[in-house]
């Protein structure tokens, strides 16, 4: 893969097992890598944040935004690329799932497309 070092990219689903490989990756090729994280089993959005940057060994490209009340944070307008792998996978409340899994997307969509700088591929 060639050199992405104008590029900027929002990760979602940045701590699953996905996520954390692309994070990887991204370290190699991006200037820039924003998470969306929210707070998870009582654990803050920050302290997931700097687990990531432990496991994956990416520290100075890392720059959280946090999901506070499934409401999406602002994307940043230098944001190049979206790579979209979160999901919610505990089936047991249906209308937190779809909120999760659909409305967060839906909002994730509308903030893309306000992103002049965004490539799409």
């Amino acid at each position: 893969m060639k050199s992405c070092d104008d590029k900027c990219c929002v990760v979602t689903g940045a701590t699953g097992w996905l996520g954390r490989h692309i994070i990887q990756e991204l370290d190699k090729l991006a200037s820039g890598i924003f998470v969306l994280l929210r707070r998870k089993n009582g654990i803050s959005a920050s302290e997931r944040c700097k687990e990531l940057e432990q496991q994956t060994g990416v520290k100075s490209k890392l720059i959280l935004l946090e999901i506070i009340d499934n409401r999406l944070p602002d994307i940043p307008p230098e944001t190049t690329h979206i790579i979209h792998c979160a999901a919610m996978v505990d089936f047991s409340d249906n209308d937190t799932i779809f909120q999760t899994n659909v409305g967060l997307t839906w909002d994730l969509l509308v903030a893309a497309s306000q992103l002049e700088q965004l490539q799409i591929s």
